[in-house]
């Protein structure tokens, strides 16, 4: 059965291309999601296309030409208030917009001039065909939802009013004396305290920067869940491979450990493939920053757990999707939480650690002392001008080489991915300087290539995040690439072909928000794009570094975001709260 939808897929696909001229990826989408009401879903609800990876202009052109509707004005404000709603979901991470904004950015996107009657028309079908949602927050400011946002917020929001409701805390002796006996690491009072959360709570959160001993702790916490209360199904997950994986060292394998994604079965669609709940005796969920509003809800809804222990740095960036959850769970005051602040013993006199501690608290650079130190061959900061910044990243590469860095050990970052200074920019420059091959235009990969995969490839065992070295390729640097061999660190050499290869991207620089939840030797990060910078982008930059920090740009643009911080729209704390304020009444 499985085999004849994809070949039905398929043949809806390359129609959907033929006729009406959109892309392979979106006509892949469309099949996907409508089969055989692909065609109905162009010709007589076009607006559904606002839901979908395409500009707007190109939406506005297929309705235009190819909608069956009378009236293709009222289509086209639908299609702009679905497409308003996901722009602002995908490039800002808010759950909702504010209505104000909202009707502003509807309005600013449609040439002809809107009338009141016919954008009330507009919201009222979507409306009543369950594609929006609008109501207002606890402040009484109206907001608007897209449906899909709606229910994640609600579902996860009704989920942790369970798992709160039903958790007891547990004064267990067996608890205290595991922890006042523990001797194999010696632990600080608040890692002692996280541990004791974790053992007495069904559901906890423990909150630390890097440096703090969140890793230390968990790996007591699967010991004492062993021994006192015989647990044995004990899963860490994360968001990245990256994540679980170093979380797996240092816990010496002691649990299981997978991807959210690869845990849940969840394709490539985003739909997970299995009905039944999955029962287990702890959840570990690492960095869990990272993981958006509708991740979250799937994994809560999906799981029968007896204790779920959320761990994460409050001052990383919020998912790269939508939602802040981590945050909101914390600002929810109703999970008991843990919060490791003390850099341990064997870290300190770590510069890059301390600034990070100073950064995480909106301190930067200044001439008391009390603000972020530069010291030469550990942290330092390069100013100059914009237009010299990739000059100067290329000489600092060349600088650190020939001090036997190898430049798979150096990972630039910027804030921005397109644009002046951004990743792309800086790739260009980099492979330009330091790999250069005639056909780079068509090829854009080469043999020695810093790499990384930008998507999860369950087949392969590879995930997004992962870099790699590409160390053959088959195929005309002119004509395209056919075949290119990767190594992913100790991992076996893995093959990508044709299509494939479109899962690699160069990462000799990247953007920080990919960095997050990785860690390298040394890190040339870019201080540019002021309007962009926030305290989070600059503190998971700094953080990301082991061994050498090298900033390049403009002192005073870092102080600045330094004041920005990161808020996205989310009810998620309000629901959870004024829920729980009806069932206490």
């Amino acid at each position: 059965m499985r085999s004849i939808l994809v070949i039905d897929s398929i043949k809806i696909k390359e129609n959907l291309i033929r006729k009406y001229s959109i892309s392979k990826e979106i006509a892949g989408d469309l099949a996907e999601d409508y089969l055989e009401s692909s065609v109905e879903v162009i010709e007589k609800k076009g607006y559904l296309l606002g839901h979908y990876d395409m500009e707007f202009k190109e939406i506005e052109n297929i309705i235009n030409k190819y909608s069956n509707n009378i009236d293709k004005e009222v289509d086209l404000i639908k299609a702009s208030i679905i497409y308003a709603i996901e722009d602002d979901a995908k490039n800002n991470g808010n759950v909702f917009m504010y209505f104000g904004v909202f009707e502003k950015k509807v309005k600013k996107l449609l040439v002809k001039k809107v009338g009141k009657e016919k954008f009330d028309k507009a919201l009222e079908e979507l409306k009543s065909e369950s594609e929006i949602i609008i109501e207002n927050n606890y402040n009484g400011n109206l907001c608007v939802y897209i449906i899909r946002l709606y229910k994640a917020e609600v579902e996860l929001a009704n989920t942790l009013i369970e798992i709160i409701n039903n958790n007891k805390e547990i004064n267990d002796e067996r608890i205290e004396k595991f922890i006042d006996g523990y001797n194999e690491i010696k632990l600080e009072k608040k890692q002692k305290e996280a541990i004791a959360v974790a053992l007495k709570n069904d559901i906890s959160i423990i909150n630390g920067m890097a440096g703090t001993g969140k890793t230390t702790v968990i790996k007591v916490i699967i010991k004492a869940m062993k021994k006192i209360f015989g647990f044995n199904k004990i899963m860490i997950l994360g968001y990245t491979g990256k994540s679980v994986q170093r979380a797996m060292e240092v816990t010496n394998l002691e649990a299981e450990g997978n991807t959210i994604h690869r845990f849940l079965g969840i394709d490539e669609n985003g739909k997970i493939k299995r009905n039944s709940k999955i029962k287990l005796d702890v959840l570990i969920l690492d960095e869990s920053s990272m993981v958006d509003i509708t991740l979250m809800n799937m994994l809560l809804s999906s799981i029968e757990c007896s204790k779920i222990i959320f761990t994460g740095d409050y001052g990383q960036l919020p998912s790269i999707k939508e939602g802040q959850v981590f945050k909101d769970l914390i600002l929810s005051n109703l999970i008991p939480t843990a919060k490791l602040e003390k850099i341990i013993r064997q870290k300190e006199g770590n510069i890059i650690l301390e600034n990070s501690k100073k950064i995480n608290f909106g301190i930067g650079f200044q001439e008391s002392s009390k603000g972020v130190k530069e010291k030469k061959k550990q942290f330092e900061f390069e100013e100059c001008e914009a237009k010299d910044i990739k000059k100067k990243v290329i000489k600092t590469i060349e600088g650190l080489i020939k001090n036997n860095i190898d430049i798979y050990d150096i990972k630039v970052m910027s804030a921005i991915r397109e644009g002046f200074n951004g990743v792309k920019d800086l790739n260009k420059k980099i492979i330009d300087e330091f790999n250069h091959i005639n056909g780079r235009e068509v090829s854009k990969l080469a043999v020695l290539d810093n790499v990384m995969a930008v998507k999860n490839n369950y087949d392969k065992n590879i995930f997004n995040g992962e870099n790699g070295i590409i160390i053959r390729t088959e195929g005309d640097n002119f004509k395209g690439l056919k075949k290119v061999n990767v190594k992913f660190g100790e991992k076996k050499i893995v093959e990508y072909k044709d299509d494939e290869i479109n899962e690699l991207e160069l990462a000799y620089a990247t953007t920080i928000h990919k960095m997050q939840g990785s860690e390298v030797p040394v890190a040339i990060i870019v201080v540019d794009n002021e309007k962009v910078l926030t305290r989070e982008l600059l503190y998971v930059a700094v953080s990301r570094a082991k061994e050498r920090v090298i900033m390049i740009g403009n002192k005073g643009a870092f102080n600045n975001g330094l004041k920005v911080t990161v808020n996205r729209n989310s009810m998620l704390v309000e629901r959870i709260q004024d829920s729980m304020k009806k069932r206490m009444a």
